[in-house]
């Protein structure tokens, strides 16, 4: 029974509109968009044609006054709410064949 759920939330998750969620819908392939991601592997941090403004050193305060941080990858409340529905699923299925797992209690 879990292999199913594992395989149907597989494939759920290569569907069109799991792929918008992402921002992936306008490819091919998923694979392609992850090679073109804008996540740094090496130094496991994103990064954005847009970067972070500079401060100047010799500001009173020692603040960056008109330092803001752009945001680089956003992600609707309802497709994270999908998404992590879609998860939670996933962890349910699987904790029926782990001995004494106890992911989800609380």
């Amino acid at each position: 029974d879990t292999q199913r759920v594992l395989r149907l939330s597989l494939d759920e998750f290569a569907l069109p509109k799991f792929y918008q969620m992402f921002g992936i819908s306008k490819v091919k392939s998923a694979a392609v968009t992850a090679f073109r991601s804008p996540y740094n592997r090496h130094t496991n941090d994103w990064y954005s044609e847009h970067s972070y403004a500079t401060c100047s050193e010799s500001t009173s305060t020692g603040t960056c006054a008109g330092a803001t941080h752009t945001d680089r990858e956003r992600l609707p409340l309802q497709s994270l709410e999908i998404i992590t529905d879609a998860l939670l699923e996933i962890m349910e299925a699987c904790m029926r064949d782990i001995p004494d797992c106890d992911w989800l209690q609380t």
